[in-house]
C-alpha cells in the first residue's frame, strides 16, 4: 500500500538529511557561447515592458513561490510515479532528483508515489530554489516582484543555480535592463540538453519569459515570442555548435539574421527543411516558432537516405498484403531476419510490441553479442528467450528499467518508449549524432509528450523515422504495433546509410 502524505513527510525529512548531492542539470549555456551568440536586431527598436526595482539588502523582503508558478511548473515537468532518468540524475514525481545513480535512489521509490506525495517533494525542493533565488536578490539588490520571482524560481529548479554565479547574458541583463526581446534571448539562451538546443526547454523559456515579463501565467497575454532553431548542416554557427537558437516578438519583422560560414561553400539561406523548404528572410513577419536550415551551394551529405528497396519475394504472412502501408517495412524487417512471423503465416500487425520483442530486434541487429554477466531485473531470471538481449541492453545503457528492479519484459511498449530506447541506442550505443531536428510543434498532442521522450520524438520526426498520424496527433502514450515497430525500424536503417 502506497504511503500517506503524512508519512512521506516523515520520510522527507530523514533523505534531505541523507541523500546525495545530485548531478548537476544537463540543461547549460556557457559564457563562452555568450560571446559569440547571435542576438537579434528586431529588440533595438522595441520598448521595454519590465523593469527590476533595487534595494539595499538591509531593505530586501523575502519571497516564496506563488500557487500559479508551481502548478505550471508541475505541467512542465509533468508526473512521473516512479523514478526515471532525466539526463543528469533520476527524478521523481514532479521533476525532484532523488539519486545520481539507482542505487542512491530511495528504496521505496520504486513502490512508486501519489501526485500529493509528489508535490510535497516539489515543495520541499522548491524552498531551497527560494532560498537561493532570495540570496541572488539580496546580494544583488533587486527587489523582485512576484511574477519576476516566479519566473526566475522556476529556472532555477529547471536547471540549476549554476547561472546566479556567472557573468552571462542573463546576469548582464538583470544588472542593466534593455528590451524585452534582449531578455528573452539571455533567458532562452538556457536551453541545451545534452549539448543540444531542446526545443522543449525553448518552448518553457518562452512561458517563463512572459510570465517575468508581462505576468502572464496562463498564456493569455497580449505579447508572444517565437523562435528560431538554427541548423548550421555542417556549419558551427554558435562557437563549437553547429546549432543555436534565437527568440522574436510576435508580429515584428525578424531583422537581421545569423550568417554562418563554411569553408568551401557559399551560404543561399535559412529553409525551413533541410532540402527544398521555404525561405526564412528578414522581412519576413514572426508567427510561429520554426526550425530552420542552412543550404550551400555545394549539397552536404547530411540528406536522410532514401527508403530501403523492399525485396520482390513474396511473403509468408496472409495478413500482410501487398497495398498495405506496412508492407515495405516488414518485408525489410523479415528479409533481414530482425522480425519473423508471430506464426508460419502470420505477421500479426496489429499485435502490441512488447518491451522484450523490442530489445531482441536490436540485439539482433548487432549480430547477438555475447554478454558476460546476467541483467539485474527481477522478473528476467535468465532462463527467457530475451534474457542475454535485456542484460546487453541494460550493460550499454540502452534500458533502465520499468522501476521496482523490474523490466517488465511482456508489457506493451508505448510509442514515447519506443523512441527513448532507439535514442539511447543510437547515440550511446552506436555513438552516433541524434540531435533533435524534428518539429513536434506540428502534432496537437504534443503536451502529451514526457519530457524524457521529447529530444527522442524530436530526433525521430526529423530523421524520418516516423511522421505521425493523419489526425496531427504522434500518439506518445499509444502502444507500439508490430507493423509500425517493422516501418520505424526500417526508416531507422535508411536513415544510418
Amino acid at each position: 500500500m502506497r504511503k500517506t502524505v503524512i508519512t512521506l513527510l516523515l520520510i522527507v525529512a530523514i533523505l534531505l538529511t541523507t541523500l546525495p548531492v545530485y548531478a548537476a542539470s544537463a540543461i547549460t549555456s556557457t559564457e563562452e557561447e555568450d560571446a559569440v551568440a547571435y542576438m537579434p536586431s528586431q529588440g533595438a527598436a522595441l520598448p521595454m515592458g519590465s523593469t527590476l526595482a533595487t534595494v539595499t539588502p538591509a531593505d530586501y523582503v523575502p519571497m516564496t513561490a506563488s500557487q500559479k508558478i508551481v502548478d505550471l511548473i508541475k505541467g512542465w515537468e509533468g508526473f512521473t510515479p516512479t523514478p526515471v532518468w532525466d539526463y543528469a540524475h533520476y527524478a521523481i514525481g514532479y521533476g525532484t532528483a532523488c539519486g545520481n545513480t539507482k542505487e542512491d535512489v530511495p528504496e521505496a521509490y520504486w513502490d512508486g508515489i501519489t501526485k500529493e506525495e509528489a508535490e510535497v517533494l516539489l515543495r520541499e525542493e522548491l524552498a531551497d530554489m527560494e532560498a537561493s533565488v532570495n540570496r541572488f536578490g539580496q546580494r544583488n539588490g533587486y527587489q523582485f516582484t512576484q511574477n519576476q520571482f516566479d519566473a526566475l524560481l522556476s529556472f532555477t529548479y529547471n536547471l540549476g543555480a549554476s547561472w546566479m554565479s556567472g557573468d552571462n547574458m542573463l546576469t548582464r541583463w538583470l544588472e542593466n535592463p534593455t528590451t524585452d526581446v534582449d531578455f528573452m534571448n539571455a533567458f532562452g539562451r538556457w536551453c541545451r540538453v545534452a549539448g543540444s538546443v531542446s526545443r522543449g526547454i525553448c518552448n518553457r523559456r518562452v512561458s517563463e519569459a512572459k510570465v517575468f515579463l508581462y505576468e502572464d501565467y496562463d498564456k493569455t497575454g497580449d505579447t508572444d515570442f517565437s523562435f528560431l532553431i538554427f541548423h548550421g548542416c555542417g556549419a558551427q554557427i554558435n562557437g563549437a555548435y553547429e546549432d543555436d537558437v534565437a527568440y522574436y516578438m510576435d508580429g515584428q519583422p525578424y531583422g537581421e539574421l545569423p550568417v554562418p560560414e563554411r569553408e568551401g561553400y557559399q551560404f543561399d539561406g535559412w529553409f525551413t527543411a533541410e532540402t527544398g523548404g521555404e525561405q526564412i528572410k528578414e522581412t519576413d513577419i514572426v508567427t510561429v516558432k520554426k526550425t530552420v536550415y542552412a543550404h550551400w551551394s555545394v549539397k552536404s551529405s547530411n540528406e536522410v537516405p532514401e527508403p530501403p528497396v523492399p525485396p520482390v519475394e513474396e511473403l509468408p504472412f496472409q495478413d500482410v498484403p501487398k497495398d498495405a502501408w506496412y508492407y515495405n517495412g516488414v518485408s525489410y524487417m523479415y528479409k533481414a531476419g530482425l522480425m519473423a512471423g508471430a506464426y508460419p503465416d502470420q505477421f500479426a500487425p496489429n499485435q502490441e510490441l512488447s518491451r522484450a520483442m523490442l530489445i531482441m530486434i536490436l540485439y539482433r541487429r548487432e549480430d547477438a553479442p555475447k554478454v558476460s554477466e546476467s541483467c539485474t531485473f527481477a522478473d528476467v531470471t535468465g532462463e527467457e528467450y530475451f534474457a542475454d538481449a535485456v542484460a546487453w541492453a541494460q550493460q550499454n545503457g540502452i534500458v533502465y528499467g520499468s522501476g521496482d528492479n523490474k523490466f517488465n519484459p511482456n508489457a506493451s511498449i508505448t510509442r514515447q518508449e519506443t523512441f527513448a530506447i532507439l535514442y539511447r541506442y543510437c547515440s550511446g550505443y552506436l555513438k552516433l549524432d541524434c540531435r533533435p531536428y524534428g518539429d513536434l510543434e506540428q502534432f496537437v498532442d504534443l503536451d502529451q509528450i514526457h519530457v524524457y521522450a521529447l529530444n527522442p520524438m524530436s530526433w525521430a520526426v526529423g530523421a524520418g523515422i516516423i511522421s505521425g498520424y493523419g489526425d496531427s496527433t504522434v500518439r506518445p502514450l499509444g502502444s507500439t504495433t508490430r507493423a509500425e515497430a517493422a516501418v520505424m525500424l526500417a526508416n531507422l536503417d535508411a536513415s544510418l546509410k
